[in-house]
């Protein structure tokens, strides 16, 4: 991942190192189990296309959206740099106010540590609760390729999906493919409305570029998100909504 820098209010290289060295492994799996499990995702998301632009009627023939089959470092390491590039008006913001304070920049450096930290640990906690995203804004990095002109990209998170498919004992194949066209759904609706990601952008870096935030209530933010889409706060206690077991 390409160094932004030490005056950033989150080390994010820090926050996808913290998050790779604690995250939880998933389930056994061989290695030709494994491959196949990759290889069906793939077919399965390759299938979806066509059953979701049949039924919808939307065409998205010419979207370029990648589908990256992932483990759970692999989605840190997406998900990272997803909120690196969104989050970068207000982040650019905070390091022009910081450097403007006498001692602001050594302050800034101490304190991304810390926040990448805290940031790779959440992370950790919601690479396990993941089955499928499709991202709408997913910068291209050397490790993860990226749609052309922001076409985003659709990311399967294999030993989750096996994981539950496991603990809720349904037949895989049906399961995998039940992932693939909700994750599918969602491409098809930001790719048959040309408009729509410009629009949800310029939406979110409004209010991002307005936001009178510090790095302690960005970190709050992303603690009420995690809970919000895990079910649960990052110390493990119950919370509400749907979550996907944990191992």
């Amino acid at each position: 991942m390409t160094r932004l820098g030490g005056t950033d209010p989150v080390d994010w290289n820090l926050a996808v190192a913290t998050a790779n060295r604690i995250v939880r492994p998933g389930p056994e799996v061989g290695r030709d189990e494994a491959r196949a499990v990759v290889a069906e995702l793939r077919r399965h998301a390759g299938a979806s296309q066509h059953h979701v632009r049949e039924f919808t009627a939307l065409d998205t023939r010419g979207l370029d959206t990648p589908v990256l089959i992932v483990d759970r470092p692999g989605w840190v390491r997406a998900n990272v740099a997803g909120f690196r590039e969104l989050l970068r008006p207000m982040i650019d913001r905070m390091r022009e106010r910081r450097a403007s304070v006498p001692g602001g920049t050594a302050l800034t450096m101490v304190g991304g540590k810390v926040t990448g930290v805290e940031v790779g640990m959440l992370m950790a906690f919601l690479s396990s609760r993941v089955l499928g995203q499709y991202e709408t804004f997913a910068p291209t990095t050397a490790q993860l390729p990226g749609g052309e002109r922001g076409g985003g990209r659709l990311l399967l998170v294999a030993p989750n999906i096996v994981h539950v498919e496991r603990e809720l004992g349904v037949d895989p194949h049906d399961f995998r493919l039940w992932v693939c066209l909700h994750e599918e759904t969602h491409r098809t609706q930001f790719g048959a409305v040309p408009w729509l990601r410009d629009h949800l952008r310029g939406e979110i870096q409004s209010f991002l570029s307005e936001a009178d935030m510090d790095p302690t209530t960005l970190l709050e933010r992303l603690r009420g998100a995690a809970q919000s889409v895990s079910g649960r706060d990052p110390e493990g206690e119950p919370g509400g909504g749907a979550q996907t077991p944990g191992p």
